[in-house]
């Protein structure tokens, strides 16, 4: 076992730390003599020492002026032992004792992925309590780690999460953070997943199955479906960036669509609850534009990141893609048409090619030196064709899309019984048109 923190800095991203055992780490505000920094200005500059041991940290306050503190109380000055799982309160800003053993892929894939599918339960309904059925299914996969059973069997409280839940759903490995054997980062990316909850819980339950660094969405996760309050949480809760679509503008703005489409963002604004609550303030505050040279990502185009379509008959259209590759470094990720495939300029201004899914290689689509534009497709709503829920993987510089099954009737259902949705929604899902 190997311990690992998980600081929720106020003021900046959350972020993991790996610790080594054996050593003592200063948390702070002084970026010259603390180990852990955080940036809170109500954090003292040496606020509290953490010593790390194999299995257990122990905890003491450096006389700061704001306190640290445990299960709610202030640390007596004699410290406490924590344990994985512990969330002490440094001045407000939550830090949570993590852990993290030896993963084998077995265990994920094991009776049919039963595992992924529970952890994933457990974390979206923060069911706890179900963690001795989950230590049950992993040892029917073959899980033999005493540290990983005993603390699925312990009955103790978590009250901001479980460190196997976060190592079951790849979200921490023995490996430090950013880093694979091979040394490069693997990110998935995802659009419109509109509502469709069972389609965005198989996608889900994939992505971890495939050693994902970071997950980014490109927006449109509401209108259409079902259940836009599930999705846009799980969203907010699993992805590193999240981008604002046309339809989410639509729900907070009162943008005006065709009727079918007006339904549904009806159906997401009433859903989303009170204005002003904490799903409005987050789609609010969602970007339009996200940039990671030479990588850039956009819901819409390039020149018109909200609302421009691109679709495959476009390469035809000179000016429009002479336009959007112009502003294109390298690679830009989009969605909005749900029509998924690889753009590619072959002499700029002058000619353009489209390749479908199912003309990518096996080993996936290397992003050669001419500029692309890649389209992730749709989780929620495919208009390919092709009904399965669509996303993408990026390694270094080649592109994978994945087509996930998922249970497509019950979405439909769903949709026929809600009287605010148009059956139309539901029934296009099969035909994927």
């Amino acid at each position: 076992m190997r311990l690992l923190l998980h600081v929720d800095d106020r003021n900046g991203p959350p972020r993991l730390v790996h610790l080594a055992p054996g050593r003592s780490y200063v948390l702070g505000r002084g970026t010259s003599v603390a180990d852990i920094h955080i940036t809170e200005h109500h954090v003292s500059r040496r606020h509290c020492l953490l010593r790390c041991g194999d299995r257990s940290a122990w905890l003491c306050d450096l006389g700061s002026a704001n306190g640290t503190r445990l299960d709610g109380a202030h640390l007596d000055p004699q410290g406490r032992l924590l344990v994985p799982d512990d969330v002490i309160h440094i001045a407000g800003n939550p830090v949570r004792l993590g852990a993290v053993v030896p993963l084998d892929p077995a265990w994920l894939a094991g009776n049919g992925g039963s595992v992924v599918q529970m952890a994933l339960l457990i974390d979206e309904g923060h069911d706890y309590a179900a963690l001795p059925i989950l230590a049950d299914a992993l040892e029917d996969a073959g899980c033999d780690d005493a540290d990983l059973l005993t603390h699925c069997r312990a009955g103790r409280a978590h009250t901001a999460g479980c460190w196997v839940i976060d190592l079951l759903l790849r979200r921490t490995s023995l490996e430090a953070e950013g880093e694979r054997p091979e040394g490069k980062r693997l990110l998935a990316i995802l659009s419109d997943v509109h509502g469709n909850l069972e389609a965005l819980q198989a996608v889900l339950a994939d992505i971890e199955q495939q050693g994902v660094h970071d997950i980014y969405c490109l927006g449109d996760t509401l209108g259409y479906g079902p259940n836009p309050r599930e999705c846009l949480e799980l969203i907010r809760r699993r992805c590193k960036v999240v981008l604002l679509g046309n339809l989410d503008q639509a729900v907070i703005s009162d943008d005006g669509f065709g009727h079918a489409a007006q339904r549904g963002i009806t159906w997401s604004r009433r859903e989303l609850g009170r204005e002003g609550g904490p799903l409005w303030t987050f789609l609010g505050e969602r970007p339009r534009v996200h940039r990671e040279p030479p990588f850039s990502f956009v819901h819409g185009t390039p020149r018109n990141p909200l609302n421009e379509f691109f679709f495959p008959e476009d390469i035809y259209n000179l000016p429009k893609c002479e336009h959007n590759f112009s502003l294109i470094e390298h690679c830009c990720f989009i969605g909005n048409s749900h029509v998924p495939g690889v753009f590619r300029e072959r002499v700029p201004g002058r000619e353009y090619d489209f390749l479908t899914p199912a003309q990518i290689p096996p080993g996936g689509q290397a992003l050669a030196s001419s500029k692309t534009l890649v389209n992730v497709g749709s989780v929620g709503q495919p208009r390919d064709g092709d009904p399965r829920a669509c996303y993408v993987l990026l390694e270094g510089d080649t592109v994978f899309f994945r087509r996930i099954e998922y249970d497509i009737e019950t979405t439909i259902r769903k949709i026929h019984d809600l009287p605010d949705l148009d059956e139309f929604l539901g029934d296009r899902l099969p035909e994927a048109r």
